[in-house]
């Protein structure tokens, strides 16, 4: 991704997808059993003792849904956007470079540790 990031070259053009797309993609994510063993194994450390252990599993289930489509609702409105206009290549490059620098900062400190 460095590399495409410091060379020149055409825009990138995002193809557009029909509905199946988006029924595939959310099928996979809920369906996805480490998304679950993850909740199931975090969400109870949230939960007092003392009070009533359903009511706040539910609240705290209602705030992580609420967070989650607010993140993914961003990101999919940001992807139509960018589905519509096209992405030059100077914002190509600059995503590129950006998600070049974050995949080997985690390379970096994989290997440190």
């Amino acid at each position: 991704m460095l590399r495409s990031a410091l060379s020149a070259g055409t825009g990138l053009r995002v193809a557009r997808s029909g509905p199946v797309s988006l029924w595939r993609g959310f099928l996979t994510s809920f369906l996805n059993p480490k998304g679950l063993l993850m909740y199931l194994a975090l969400l109870p450390q949230f939960i007092s003792p003392g009070s009533n252990p359903a009511f706040q599993a539910i609240m705290l289930s209602v705030v992580f849904i609420v967070g989650c489509a607010l993140v993914y609702g961003a990101i999919g409105l940001a992807a139509a956007r960018a589905s519509t206009a096209g992405v030059g290549d100077t914002a190509r490059r600059r995503i590129e470079g950006v998600a070049g620098f974050l995949l080997a900062g985690a390379a970096v400190k994989i290997a440190t540790q």
